[in-house]
């Protein structure tokens, strides 16, 4: 950013001399870019504010600005002291008091577009916010410069040469010649100028329909992150056999440069079941690589979903994900659906996720509805457990021992220390059967067998209950492929509206 912003700089003087052919006027417009962009880094410092990706791209959007307000400074200056055929202080303050209400107009004009974004909260607000004061700041200073600082330069550097009525150059008076025939021909029929305007207005309007929406244009990262989730209860062995597949898919295709893989983890550090974690993938540079990274996304997903239709899986780059997690909304598309009854939205939860499926761009759909594991229930039976002299804590306390194992002490290794756990061996505890011939032992010293004292059972994956704001909640999300996010949710909006997706007359409330 930084050496595009002083590339820009100098294509822009570049620009300047060689249709004003005039080596201290393009020096006085230079000088005034730079002059401007320092004071507007001295502004960044007071506000707090740092040199970052939006702060440089406002001062190189600022760039532009900076030199109009400038160029027409050291024009208005030029053109009156040629008109008056005098070079003096006098006639250059003449001439800038002139023209101070139409560059106070123009500037104020600009600057204040920019108010509105500077208020903007939450993650556009973040992006946002820097780039609206740094170009509101260049503008500012801009205005400051030009209105003070130029007057005073074309009084040092000009001289009676410099201004001379033919001190043109060919470029210059070419376009002149042509925009004199141009506005003569115009004024004498104005009624031509506007019928040729209202087609442009109309063909703008039909191409304002056409053109798609998103939060931020889409970006090739060279790379992209692959979630999956395999069934509920699925072994870390299992699992990993299903990867493996993957795997070989990834090996496969040709644009994948390298990969990395996690289970039971997350890129980001957090901790997953043992049937969840991702990939990050990274592309081969182009060239050689012919595909984008949406394409190669998209044949990834295609090849699994075909291969390994067991895996769930969510393909993204990373951007994209980063800022779904800093908006609190992972997916692009979050469809809530809230309810008292937690059994109804189970049921709503899968029609509407199939819905929206044939929405064309739609993909990686979930239904929201997740599974957790298996897992043994241990019911104390009271009475057989006074029979025995025992009581339900020293039971339970016993169970977690054994299946949970007793950290007893720890083990130093190097600045860290090492819990030391104690735990029943895998082959004790593996199933049921084994399980209940674990024994406790009863104050009076004798063993009782975990069975005789309690009943097992086994209770199969549960949906897990989300809320927010107290009330129950199920969110179908998915995500979009090859089509714009405003016209994608609009789309999904109008399957969502349609009689049969959603219960006429039930409680349920879709955001």
């Amino acid at each position: 950013m930084r050496d595009a912003i002083l590339i820009g700089i100098a294509l822009a003087g570049l620009v300047l001399l060689v249709f004003l052919r005039n080596l201290k006027f393009t020096l006085i417009a230079v000088l005034a870019v730079l002059a401007v962009l320092a004071a507007t880094m001295l502004l960044l410092f007071v506000f707090g504010m740092s040199l970052n990706i939006m702060t440089l791209g406002g001062m190189a959007a600022a760039v532009g600005l900076i030199i109009d307000d400038v160029i027409v400074m050291i024009e208005h200056i030029a053109r009156r002291v040629q008109e008056s055929g005098e070079h003096d202080a006098r006639r250059i303050l003449a001439a800038a008091r002139e023209f101070t209400p139409a560059l106070t107009g123009s500037s104020v004009s600009t600057i204040i577009i920019f108010v509105p974004l500077a208020f903007l909260t939450g993650v556009t607000g973040a992006f946002f916010k820097a780039l609206s004061l740094t170009m509101a700041s260049a503008l500012l200073i801009s205005f400051l410069i030009a209105w003070l600082a130029v007057p005073l330069l074309m009084d040092q550097l000009l001289r009676a040469r410099d201004v001379v009525a033919g001190n043109k150059g060919a470029i210059a008076r070419r376009l002149e010649r042509a925009y004199r025939r141009l506005m003569v021909r115009s004024l004498r029929r104005p009624l031509w100028v506007l019928i040729g305007v209202i087609p442009l207005l109309g063909l703008g309007y039909v191409a304002y329909n056409q053109v798609g929406t998103g939060f931020i244009p889409t970006i090739d990262e060279g790379g992209f992150v692959l979630d999956y989730v395999a069934p509920a209860g699925t072994s870390l062995t299992e699992t990993d056999r299903l990867l493996r597949q993957v795997e070989a898919i990834l090996q496969n295709t040709p644009e994948v440069q390298t990969y990395s893989r996690r289970t039971g983890a997350q890129l980001g550090g957090g901790l997953t079941e043992p049937n969840a974690g991702d990939f990050f993938v990274r592309l081969k540079p182009r060239p050689p690589r012919t595909r984008d990274t949406e394409a190669a996304m998209q044949s990834v997903r295609g090849r699994i979903e075909a291969r390994v239709p067991s895996l769930q899986i969510e393909v993204f780059q990373l951007i994209e994900d980063e800022i779904g997690d800093l908006t609190g909304a992972p997916q692009p598309i979050e469809i809530k659906l809230f309810g008292n009854d937690d059994n109804q939205l189970r049921a709503i939860a899968p029609n509407v996720a199939q819905a929206i499926t044939r929405v064309p761009g739609v993909v990686d759909v979930k239904d929201g509805i997740v599974l957790a594991e298996d897992s043994l229930v241990i019911d104390v039976d009271r009475t057989k457990a006074a029979l025995e002299g025992m009581d339900t804590d020293s039971i339970t306390a016993q169970v977690n021992a054994l299946l949970s194992g007793l950290v007893t002490t720890q083990v130093q290794r190097r600045i860290k220390f090492v819990d030391v756990r104690v735990w029943v061996p895998k082959g004790l505890r593996a199933n049921i059967d084994q399980i209940e011939l674990l024994r406790l032992k009863a104050p009076d010293g004798h063993l009782v067998p975990l069975g005789r004292i309690a009943n097992i059972t086994t209770v199969t994956g549960e949906p897990e209950i989300t809320r927010e704001n107290l009330k129950p909640m199920v969110a179908v999300t998915a995500r979009i492929s090859g089509r714009s996010l405003g016209q994608t949710v609009q789309d999904v909006r109008q399957t969502l509206s349609r009689r049969g997706v959603l219960p006429a007359n039930e409680p349920v409330e879709k955001v």
